[in-house]
C-alpha cells in the first residue's frame, strides 16, 4: 500500500466517523427537544433555524475562505477539537441538569457552522493527498461522498437504538468521541499540509473585498434569473416548494414523536429511510437522464407534490403508522432526486456558462432563505393549528409549486437544441 493510499484512507476515516457521529447527535438533539424538554413547536422551529443560518452563511463564505487557507488539515483538526469540546460541554450540562433549549440552539449553530466550512475544506485538501487532477481525484471525491452518505444513513438508522441504550447525553459523548477519532486519523497523515497555491500577484483576502464580490455575484445571478421567463417561473416554483419543505422539517419530529407516539428507535429508522430514498432516486435519475428533461422535472415534482400528502395520513396501529410515515418521508425525496437531474440540465442549457455558477449560487441562497422562513412558519402553524393540519398546508404548498411548472416556458437551451448542446455536469439546485 502506497503512502498516498494510506493517507487517503486516514482522511476518509476521519470524515466518515465524524459524519456518523453527527447523524447520531442530530437525532439526539431532536429527541431531547421534543420529548425531554417538551419544547413547543414554534420554539422547535427556532432550534432548526439556529442550525440552518450558520450553514447558509458559511456556505456562502466557505468557498472563498477555503481556497485561501494554506494549512487546511490543521484547520480541520481544530474544527474537530472545537466540535468535540462543544458536545462534551452540553453532555455534561445534560447530566447535571443545567441544559435548556438555549444550550441546544447554541450547540446546533456551532456544529453546523463548523461542519459547513469543514466539508468544503475536506474537498479542497483532497487534491493535495491524491496529487492528481484526473480520474484518480474524481474517484477519490466519489469515494469520499459515498462514505459520507453511507455514514449519515447508518448513523440515523442506529441513532434510535443508541439513544435507547445510552441516552441523549451518551449519544453526544459518542459524537465527541468520533471527532477525536477524526483528529487522530488526520494527525497521522504524512502528506504535506498545504492548500491551494496562490500566484504571487494575487491579492490577499480582505473582508470587504469578499463581501463586495458576494454582493456583485448575487446581483449578476439575480439579473440572469429575472431576464429569462423560464428561470423566473422555475424560481417561483422552487421558492414555494422549499418553503413547504422547511415547514415540514419543523413539523415532522413533533408529529411522529408526539402526535403518533412513535418509539425513538423507529423514529431513527424513519429518518434514515429518507437518506436511502435519496440514494435510490439519484441512481434511478442517472439511468433515465437521457430522456426528456422537461418530463423528468414535471414528473418528479408532480410525484413529490402528491407524496407530500402521505405523511399527514399516518395513524392507527404502529405497523400501519410506521409504513405510511416511511412512505411519506421516502417518496418526496425519491421524486425530488429524479426531478433535480432534469432541473439541472434545463438550467445549464438556459444559462450561459460564464454566469452559470453565480445564477445557481443565487438560486441556492434564495431557496435557503425560503427554507428558513418555512421552518418558522411551520412552527407558528403547528402551534396554532396542530401538526397534522399544518402538514396538510405544507402539502398544499407543494402542490401549488408543482402546478407552476405545468405551463413552464420552454428554456432557450431546449428551444435551440439543434444548435446548442447543453452541459451535463450536475449542479444541486434544491434540496
Amino acid at each position: 500500500m502506497t503512502r498516498s493510499t494510506r493517507d487517503f484512507n486516514r482522511y476518509f476515516t476521519g470524515e466518515t466517523v465524524s459524519t456518523f457521529g453527527s447523524a447520531v447527535s442530530g437525532t439526539a438533539v431532536t429527541v431531547l427537544a421534543v420529548r425531554t424538554f417538551n419544547v413547543p413547536i414554534d420554539s422547535l422551529s427556532v432550534l432548526i433555524v439556529c442550525g440552518m443560518v450558520p450553514a447558509l452563511v458559511c456556505g456562502l463564505l466557505g468557498g472563498s475562505i477555503g481556497d485561501r487557507i494554506q494549512r487546511p488539515r490543521r484547520v480541520l483538526i481544530w474544527f474537530d477539537l472545537l466540535a468535540a469540546a462543544a458536545l462534551a460541554i452540553v453532555a455534561l450540562a445534560l447530566w447535571r441538569g443545567w441544559a435548556t433549549l438555549l444550550w441546544l440552539c447554541l450547540l446546533n449553530a456551532t456544529l453546523t457552522g463548523l461542519s459547513a466550512t469543514a466539508n468544503i475544506l475536506y474537498f479542497v485538501h483532497l487534491k493535495g493527498l491524491t496529487g492528481s487532477d484526473g480520474p484518480e481525484l474524481a474517484r477519490a471525491r466519489g469515494r469520499l461522498q459515498a462514505g459520507d452518505h453511507f455514514a449519515r444513513v447508518t448513523g440515523r438508522g442506529l441513532s434510535g437504538a443508541l439513544l435507547a441504550a445510552v441516552g441523549s447525553a451518551g449519544a453526544l459523548c459518542l459524537d465527541a468521541l468520533t471527532y477525536l477519532l477524526s483528529v487522530t486519523a488526520l494527525s497521522r497523515i504524512q502528506a504535506p499540509d498545504q492548500g491551494v497555491r496562490r500566484s504571487s500577484d494575487e491579492p490577499s483576502p480582505h473582508r470587504r473585498r469578499i463581501w463586495h464580490t458576494l454582493v456583485c455575484d448575487v446581483g449578476i445571478g439575480t439579473g440572469v434569473i429575472l431576464s429569462r421567463p423560464f428561470l423566473r417561473q422555475l424560481s417561483a416554483s422552487l421558492l414555494i416548494s422549499t418553503c413547504a419543505a422547511g415547514a415540514t422539517s419543523t413539523l415532522i419530529a413533533p408529529f411522529l414523536l408526539r402526535t403518533l407516539a412513535v418509539p425513538t428507535p423507529l423514529y431513527g429508522l424513519l429518518t434514515a429511510s429518507a437518506g436511502v430514498a435519496g440514494l435510490v432516486g439519484s441512481l434511478v435519475a442517472v439511468r433515465v437522464a437521457d430522456r426528456s428533461h422537461r418530463k423528468l422535472v414535471l414528473g418528479g415534482y408532480a410525484g413529490a407534490a402528491l407524496s407530500a400528502s402521505v405523511v399527514p395520513l399516518a395513524g392507527g396501529p404502529l405497523l400501519v403508522t410506521g409504513t405510511v410515515a416511511a412512505l411519506g418521508l421516502m417518496l418526496p425525496v425519491l421524486f425530488g432526486a429524479i426531478a433535480n437531474i432534469g432541473l439541472t440540465s434545463l438550467v445549464t442549457a438556459d444559462v450561459p456558462e460564464a454566469v452559470l455558477g453565480r445564477a445557481v449560487a443565487t438560486l441556492q441562497t434564495a431557496t435557503g432563505v425560503t427554507t428558513l422562513l418555512g421552518c418558522l412558519g411551520g412552527g407558528v402553524l403547528g402551534s396554532s393549528l396542530g401538526t397534522r393540519p399544518a402538514l396538510w398546508i405544507a402539502a398544499s404548498l407543494s402542490a401549488v409549486a408543482a402546478s407552476l411548472l405545468v405551463r413552464m416556458p420552454v428554456s432557450s437551451g431546449t428551444a435551440a437544441a439543434g444548435t446548442h448542446q447543453p452541459r451535463t455536469d450536475t449542479v444541486e439546485l434544491a434540496a
